[in-house]
């Protein structure tokens, strides 16, 4: 219906979500309106099919709404020309997919591309680091791409401009404030790429300019205090797999904290029972479930001042140092924690998300005292990083107030939203003369700023990164710019007076900082073409291992005893999973993606635990206001399970007021709740009180019952029983007897057989795999309402289930897709055969046979078929670039499920055949498999007797969900085992 023109030769608007037919549904409006649900189906048109209706009305019910054939005379349809190649690029063939290697937020990956539009990302095998790991928010950047709301080009003064034009306006604003002897400054996201450090310093050399790093949510806690010990202002670098006991107190370091791609990898390897590796234990302290902290071992739900408390009594019984002991209520985890380091000297770790330096000094002291240093935790000196300076940025808003300033210049950073005080700042900013915006497009900073210099998005872009200590990575662009914008450091540039492209400005500070350094290739150009080709390169010498003198933490302890708190809901901050810190707000992705422990979409909400809420008699979708000195959010609450008593969670990254049609007006700001104190931001300084509103506002979840009913869904074990009997947790005396019984005569198991196995081992939840689910198989988004009406369209879900206290449940996460059954349940009631099993045995879902009667999905026992139910927006051209092209585009009234990506296995025998030779394992990963940072999903053909799967189904772990059922299904799982 998208290729109908809008309006008929009779000026009737049609086919775009108009009243006229009423079911083209977008992000924002959807049926729950019962004057939209009056006109899904009007009376007077579809009322039995009579005769007597007009012809008109009888030609559009047959001709458009029926069959979407443009029937009716008065239809325009436009004409579409296919256009050649004149001249054809050797390197692009059509249908076939070409593969570049760049970078997304300093996390190496590939970017597929067909016909030269970047459709999927994935992470680079060759990193050493994160070795090919990728979080949603690199999954679901192709679509911030092709956001339609960026910049179309620069602005001054609200006008669009030419690029000349705005150059010769700022380099003569610069130029005036440095005649008055102003101050100038660049204030960016951490920068850790030393080609764009040398730009930036090329301008602020030219005009004495201060570079500043911002982040609203830093850590610059943890940096300082490595300037403090030793002396480097730097964030550490761990290895998760080495330490055989991994201690945190409040630090997700599988969410959102650090480089949570690179933990999960390492983290997983030692969770895992593949290998044979000893399993790792994890402790885990904090006042509200996180996603770390629902895959612990041992957790502990404690408020903030509890956390402390432990961490000062930690310090006390490993050094002696400080005068605190545990109190009544934590004597038994400081004891637990304790004995669990003290046993595993040098092969443990302790990690902190505390946004106060003298608790991350503490926490610097303890992992030295334990001889962890240079094992599990590293300090490098790293001349190319500038980590985000909290107290700097602080100043920065001073002189703004003071009247110092004379030019400001914001890049990736947007404080007139998340700086925890927005009328200081912004009023600050309208003390300076010239303001300048790089924002791919408009944000509450770039509506303030007087010129807008939009830069082009990552994957427009020249640039590179060090990941780690000795590794770099490139970014290239993998498409032209989009629409009139430019690099940022190309802008930089040129007002420097330099006018060279970045592209030769990066090959000569390759040329000259990493070439000489390495030997494997002769000349530079052969260095810089195979590090491009790559993606990545490792190199010695680009940074040091720092090492500390002893550390005296006494009086740090001190001041971290002496903090006060109040008698009131301690208010705690953190990012989600998906949203992060907001700035991807306007990406639908991300916003529909359940948020992997409340399963929540697109909203922020306040969590509490089942103690405050029962109390209060609040229940979850009760709107509350949550109200402190520093500001309020009028928001839903939701009791959630793991929340400390006295304590409320919000999350950062909602409440914009300034962004794209999907990310504004989204819930509540929560970063006034965050405070500048002992020279930093800290997320856990604010109290204030909760008070219901009357009103009610349904949370939009994907998964809204959490108990398995006494059912066998999750099979566990602990450590010790596992190494006892590998079968623990795994018996079911039916399993010979059912694999014996067929519903059908049974299939022809010859040639590829195709299975999925999931280790919930490895698994951690974090939902990566949906939205790369949803990318590779051009999943619509439904929208909030159509989530709470429980219409997603998910192929895959991640089931969460709790067991235990309801203060400290044990949590167990569980990957749920088609199952492709033998005995498959869905087949045997379908009136039109539309679900059948193939040759190689996947349960196919054949669109155009099918009719939606939904009595598959009635029958199936998974519940994991999803129905169209509306004709999802598909107008954006723009938005629809991002579509795969080899998957088909699913209309209303059918069914829809997982394909186990049957495109992928298509193109992966296709391309043995082009090869000449037979189908390997691993030549064919489905999309959830490649995204998965945990590596929890396998796959593949389990007549292969050597293949990983074949593996897998023969482990004494491995079990099908609902045996009893005797559906016998092609996905399965492995037990859980817990190290108790």
């Amino acid at each position: 219906m998208s290729q109908i023109d809008k309006n008929d030769s009779c000026g009737k608007t049609i086919g775009t979500g108009s009243q006229a037919d009423g079911y083209w549904q977008d992000v924002e409006n959807k049926v729950l309106d019962p004057k939209m649900l009056s006109q899904e189906f009007a009376d007077d048109e579809f009322d039995s099919f009579s005769v007597t209706k007009s012809r008109r009305s009888f030609l559009k019910i047959m001709g458009f709404s029926v069959t979407a054939l443009p029937l009716t005379g008065c239809i325009k349809i436009p004409v579409r020309n296919a256009v050649p190649y004149l001249l054809k690029n050797d390197t692009v063939i059509p249908g076939v997919a070409n593969w570049y290697a760049s970078t997304w937020a300093a996390t190496p990956i590939l970017v597929k591309t067909r016909e030269g539009r970047p459709i999927k990302v994935e992470g680079n095998a060759k990193s050493t680091v994160t070795e090919g790991a990728v979080d949603a928010q690199a999954q679901a950047s192709v679509l911030s791409l092709y956001d339609s709301y960026r910049f179309m080009g620069p602005k001054a003064g609200g006008e669009e401009v030419k690029w000349n034009v705005l150059d010769s306006k700022v380099s003569d604003a610069l130029s005036v404030a440095k005649e008055e002897g102003k101050e100038i400054y660049l204030i960016t996201s951490p920068v850790s790429s030393p080609s764009q450090l040398a730009a930036i310093n090329e301008f602020s050399n030219k005009f004495a300019a201060k570079h500043v790093s911002y982040s609203a949510v830093s850590n610059y806690a943890a940096a300082k205090a490595n300037l403090i010990t030793h002396n480097q202002l730097t964030h550490n670098e761990y290895n998760y797999e080495n330490a055989d006991i991994v201690v945190s107190i409040g630090a997700d370091f599988l969410g959102t904290w650090g480089n949570s791609q690179a933990a999960t990898r390492q983290f997983a390897r030692r969770r895992t029972m593949r290998n044979g590796a000893v399993m790792s234990k994890h402790i885990h302290v904090e006042s509200f479930m996180s996603l770390t902290g629902s895959n612990a071992d041992h957790r502990f739900t404690r408020s903030v001042s509890d956390q402390r408390n432990i961490l000062l009594a930690v310090l006390k019984e490993l050094t002696g140092q400080g005068s605190t002991s545990a109190s009544e209520n934590n004597k038994e985890v400081v004891k637990i924690i304790v004995d669990a380091l003290r046993n595993n000297a040098g092969k443990s770790l302790l990690v902190s998300g505390d946004s106060d330096v003298n608790a991350q000094v503490i926490v610097n002291k303890i992992n030295q005292a334990l001889n962890n240093y240079g094992k599990t935790v590293f300090v490098y000196n790293k001349k190319y990083e500038v980590a985000a300076d909290d107290a700097k940025f602080e100043a920065f808003i001073d002189s703004m107030k003071a009247g110092k300033v004379g030019a400001a210049f914001f890049l990736d950073v947007n404080p007139a939203y998340d700086y925890h005080n927005a009328e200081r700042f912004t009023g600050a900013l309208n003390k300076v003369a010239t303001t300048v915006s790089f924002a791919m497009s408009e944000d509450e900073t770039s509506r303030l700023c007087n010129f807008v210099a939009p830069t082009n998005h990552v994957f427009e872009s020249w640039s590179d990164t060090q990941v780690s200590n000795n590794e770099l990575s490139f970014t290239q662009p993998v498409i032209q710019p989009l629409f009139g914008t430019r690099m940022a450091m190309e802008s930089l540039l040129k007002w420097a007076g330099n006018e060279t492209e970045f592209y030769d400005f990066m090959k000569k500070v390759w040329a000259k900082n990493f070439f000489p350094i390495q030997s494997n290739q002769a000349t530079a150009d052969s260095f810089w073409n195979k590090s491009l080709h790559d993606g990545v390169i490792t190199l010695d010498g680009i940074s040091s291992l720092v090492t500390a003198s002893n550390i005296n933490a006494a009086s740090y302890a001190s001041k971290l005893a002496a903090v006060k708190y109040q008698d009131a809901f301690n208010i705690v901050t953190y990012q989600k999973y998906g949203i992060k810190d907001g700035s991807m707000a306007n990406n639908p992705f991300l916003q529909e993606l359940p948020d992997p422990i409340t399963k929540a979409t697109w909203d922020n909400y306040v969590m509490l635990s089942p103690k405050d809420a029962k109390k209060m008699n609040i229940k979850s979708g009760d709107v509350v206001t949550l109200k402190a000195e520093s500001g309020s959010v009028t928001i839903p609450a939701i009791v959630q399970p793991g929340v400390a008593a006295s304590t409320v969670a919000v999350a950062v990254g909602y409440g914009r007021k300034v962004a794209g049609k999907v990310g504004k007006n989204l819930g509540g700001n929560a970063y006034p709740f965050n405070s500048f104190v002992n020279g930093t931001f800290q997320n856990a300084t604010s109290f204030g009180v909760v008070t219901k509103t009357g009103k009610f506002k349904g949370l939009a979840q994907t998964q809204t019952h959490h108990s398995m009913e006494g059912r066998d869904i999750v099979r566990e074990t602990t450590y010790s029983e596992y190494k006892k009997n590998p079968k623990s947790g795994n018996e079911f005396p039916m399993k010979d007897k059912l694999s014996k019984i067929h519903i059908y005569p049974a299939h022809d198991m010859s040639g590829h057989q195709w299975a999925m196995a999931i280790d919930l081992n490895s698994c951690t939840g974090c939902s990566s795999c949906i939205i790369s689910c949803n990318a590779e198989n051009n999943i619509p988004v439904v929208g909030r309402k159509e989530v709470a009406m429980r219409r997603e369209l998910h192929w895959m879900r991640l089931d969460r289930y709790y067991k235990g206290d309801e203060s400290e449940p044990e949590v167990m996460h569980m990957p749920m897709l088609c199952q492709h059954c033998d005995n498959a349940p869905c087949e045997n009631v379908c009136p039109v055969m539309a679900t059948v099993q193939s040759s190689d045995g996947i349960n196919q879902q054949i669109y155009n046979r099918c009719v939606g009667t939904r009595y598959c999905a009635n029958n199936c026992p998974y519940k994991v078929r999803r129905f169209n139910w509306f004709n999802y927006d598909r107008e954006d051209k723009m938005a629809n670039m991002a579509l795969n092209p080899d998957v088909g585009i699913r209309t209303r009234g059918i069914m829809e499920k997982c394909s186990f990506c049957i495109q992928r296995i298509q193109e992966g025998k296709l391309q043995a055949k082009r090869d000449r030779r037979d189908l390997k394992d691993g030549d064919i990963k489905v999309a959830c498999q490649q995204s998965c940072p945990s590596d929890a999903i396998i796959f593949g053909d389990k007549n292969d007797k050597d293949s990983e799967i074949a593996k897998f189904l023969g482990d004494e772990r491995n079990y099908v969900v609902l045996q009893e059922l005797n559906v016998q299904p092609r996905v399965s799982y492995m037990t859980k085992v817990r190290n108790k």
